[in-house]
């Protein structure tokens, strides 16, 4: 398992769109990776505050990232929720599960917070609040450090 300032294991995925996103794509930017499933009723229920999260801090550097571990061809059916619900963030189709891997994870979801450097700055195993302060706090301060 990943412990936290190690730096996150290599992982890609495809974008709705087709086109392929890695996690060191993003480095320079502070990445919220939540692992998810359209099945899974905690993960849909987090979905609406880190939509808001995104809103809120897109803009200063934060990249909300949803890795779908919805099985194959289920494209229709996550691009449906998502437009039921109105996320707008990056998400990524993982029907083979390479992030459950990476990561090493054990159910969804699970959330991953990383800094600019592409290092595990935080996670967190089932449902959790994103707009709770004391994590609104944990990603402001990875935001103004090395601005």
């Amino acid at each position: 398992m990943v412990q936290p300032g190690q730096p996150a294991p290599p992982y890609a995925a495809q974008e709705l769109r087709g086109d392929t996103l890695a996690l060191s794509d993003m480095e320079g930017d502070v990445v919220l990776l939540n692992i998810w499933a359209t099945w899974c009723a905690p993960c849909r229920k987090e979905m609406p505050a880190l939509e808001e999260l995104h809103r809120r801090y897109a803009g200063d550097g934060l990249r909300v990232v949803g890795a779908s571990i919805d099985g194959r061809n289920s494209l229709q059916q996550v691009e449906r929720f998502l437009e039921q619900e109105d996320i707008t963030y990056t998400i990524l189709l993982d029907p083979r599960e390479d992030v459950t891997r990476a990561f090493r994870t054990i159910g969804v979801p699970e959330t991953f917070l990383l800094d600019r450097e592409g290092r595990l700055a935080w996670q967190y195993r089932g449902f959790f609040d994103p707009l709770e302060e004391t994590f609104i706090t944990q990603v402001e301060e990875l935001l103004v450090s090395h601005e």
